[in-house]
C-alpha cells in the first residue's frame, strides 16, 4: 500500500458501501462523516462493526444512537484537549 493511501477500518468500509454513494440530506451527511471518524478515534469501531454486522439495515441514526450508548463521556483516548478553544469571551 502506498503511504498516501488511506487505510479504512472494516466498519468504515461497510459504511461507505451502504451510504457513500447515496444522496444524503445535510443532517445525514453530518452523521455519515461523524460515523466515518468518531468510532476509530474513540477506539470502538470494532463494536460498531459487530453491531452493523448484526443489524445490516441499520440507519445512520440507529448507528449513531448505538455509538452514543457504547461510548464513555469525555475526550477520545489520547486526546488531551489541547486543541480545544478555551476562549471564554
Amino acid at each position: 500500500m502506498k503511504s498516501d493511501e488511506i487505510e479504512y477500518t472494516n466498519f468504515q468500509k461497510k459504511l461507505m458501501e451502504n451510504y457513500g454513494s447515496k444522496d444524503l440530506d445535510e443532517e445525514q451527511e453530518d452523521l455519515y462523516n461523524w460515523l466515518m471518524n468518531a468510532p476509530e478515534h474513540y477506539q470502538n469501531d470494532d463494536k460498531m462493526e459487530q453491531y452493523y454486522n448484526e443489524h445490516p439495515d441499520a440507519t445512520l441514526e440507529e448507528l449513531d444512537k448505538y455509538w452514543v450508548n457504547i461510548t464513555p463521556p469525555g475526550l477520545a483516548p489520547g486526546d488531551d484537549g489541547s486543541d480545544e478553544d478555551d476562549d471564554d469571551d
